[in-house]
């Protein structure tokens, strides 16, 4: 079977097909590049059974069937590793307020492009592109947070005049600035950051940003921000911005201003919306800004590695302690400039390990981790 021509068809056919035939789809292919890895003993179950956990829904089976697909195409030299690394996590758990497996991590750049933040976020299905529609209705008026208000009006399923009138407000204030951009850029698009509730299968957190390629080619875009309750080490500073102009910077300062004075609560965490800031970043290129974007607001950082046997010293198993630093070790006699990247703002944290491989592709083991 050709598995990349498998997996087109599903790129060509998925948005065309109803939600019942287009979950056969995904599901056939998804089953024949299963069946072919394990024949091939392409890799070890423990990936198989990984890929394959979230795959009640469409986009999961889709998710799933795309992970599979990279793996069987995975050149020799990064098989090597992926299967050590592999066997190094095999039934290992990583602890914080609860416990969780762990998924090997691939990227090669021959295929995937460059790897960078905006990259890993956009193909790991983090971040997406959304409609100006979607951009207006993320937020239900119902679902508005207004302070002073009784436990018993916030869980009601019915707005409150105050409720729809902020709405409203929110509302005009989204168009305006849309409008705003829109009369200085080339381009304008509007993106989603999402953090999925595995077991629930809901989205836990999500937020909008909206980005736009100004008309003199510098990019400038706008995120709410969070306070960040959990970083697991010193943040890696981002690289400095050049070859911005001037009007770039006084449009920021303009923007930013403008922002503190409009009601735009774009964040929510399990449909409950809340009132944040606003960061406004400028940078020279698209995907340097989300970046930007996603690391100054605190959804998505890159921080110095702490190993995992750091981590677990004190944990009363001596053999998994003697895991995690086995699991060290191999990461860095085989990894360079290896990076922990933590993606979410709050009790849900996707955490990924990753460094470059002596092949320039990247590598590395991601979890969750629960921060309260």
């Amino acid at each position: 079977m050709d598995n990349e021509a498998e997996f087109q068809e599903i790129l060509n056919n998925v948005d065309t097909l109803s939600t019942k035939d287009k979950t056969k789809l995904i599901e056939r292919v998804a089953i024949k590049l299963k069946q072919e890895l394990t024949a091939q003993n392409l890799v070890p179950r423990k990936s198989l059974k990984n890929l394959w956990k979230n795959c009640n829904t469409c986009d999961g089976l889709m998710l799933s069937a795309k992970n599979l697909n990279r793996i069987a195409n995975l050149e020799s030299d990064n098989t090597r590793l992926f299967q050590e690394i592999e066997a190094a996590t095999e039934d290992l758990l990583f602890y914080s307020e609860n416990e969780y497996s762990s998924e090997t991590f691939t990227w090669e750049v021959n295929k995937q492009g460059d790897f960078n933040l905006a990259n890993f976020l956009l193909d790991d299905a983090f971040i997406r592109t959304i409609s100006e529609e979607e951009f207006l209705n993320l937020i239900q008026p119902a679902n508005i947070y207004i302070s002073g208000h009784t436990d018993k009006e916030l869980e009601s399923k019915k707005a409150s005049p105050e409720q729809l009138e902020l709405f409203q407000k929110i509302q005009d204030n989204q168009t305006q600035f849309l409008d705003l951009l829109k009369s200085q850029a080339q381009t304008v698009e509007i993106f989603r950051f999402e953090i999925w509730d595995d077991h629930d299968r809901i989205v836990y957190e999500a937020c909008d940003f909206v980005i736009a390629q100004l008309n003199n080619s510098n990019w400038l875009g706008f995120i709410p921000c969070v306070e960040i309750l959990w970083i697991p080490d010193e943040m890696i500073p981002l690289s400095e911005q050049k070859n911005i102009k001037p009007e770039t910077l006084e449009l920021q300062r303009q923007v930013l201003e403008t922002l503190k004075n409009s009601k735009l609560p774009m964040i929510q965490c399990y449909s409950t919306t809340m009132d944040r800031e606003f960061t406004v970043e400028v940078d020279e290129s698209k995907n340097a800004l989300i970046t930007r974007l996603l690391h100054n607001s605190g959804f998505a950082i890159a921080t110095i590695w702490q190993k995992f046997s750091d981590y677990y010293n004190n944990c009363n198993d001596e053999t998994e302690e003697v895991r995690y630093q086995n699991l060290d070790c191999l990461l860095e006699s085989n990894l360079k400039n290896i990076k922990e990247y933590v993606i979410g703002s709050g009790a849900v944290y996707y955490v990924y390990v990753i460094g470059e491989a002596k092949t320039g592709d990247y590598l590395g083991v991601s979890t969750i981790a629960i921060h309260t």
